[in-house]
Order: structure tokens, then C-alpha cells, then sequence
């Protein structure tokens, strides 16, 4: 949100991750396929704004189980 002072700056990040725990409802199902698609806006979105090479974020990305669709 931009305000008409400028004197102060503050940013806000939000990280949500992903649920490792056990689980069989189908709503889990439905969620846990959903990630790889998640992972691939995430890893675009941080190579867009910061402008880091993609096969590095992708490779950081698979140290912490977080697999990507296939492209």
C-alpha cells in the first residue's frame, strides 16, 4: 500500500509452507497434487523478481523436497 509519507519504509513478505505431515482425507490428495504447480509459480515469481538464474532456484528448491511439474 503506498502512503503519502515518505520518510519510512516498511515491507511485508508472507511464506506459507507446505504441510509435511501425515495425512489421508481426500482433500489432502487434492493438495499434495496441487503442489508441484504451486512450486513452479513460486520458483517463477522469485526468479522475476530477483532476477537469480532459474536451474539454481530449482535446484535449491529440490534440497527441500519441493519438486516442480514437469515442463
Amino acid at each position: 500500500m503506498e502512503t503519502k509519507d515518505r520518510s519510512n519504509f516498511q515491507g511485508r513478505y508472507v511464506q506459507h509452507h507446505p504441510w509435511q505431515g501425515p495425512s489421508s482425507c481426500a482433500a489432502a490428495t487434492s493438495y499434495r497434487s496441487e503442489l508441484p504447480a504451486r512450486f513452479t509459480r513460486e520458483a517463477k515469481n522469485l526468479e522475476d523478481l530477483t532476477g537469480w538464474n532459474r536451474t539454481d532456484i530449482v535446484g535449491r528448491m529440490a534440497l527441500t523436497g519441493q519438486q516442480l511439474q514437469a515442463k
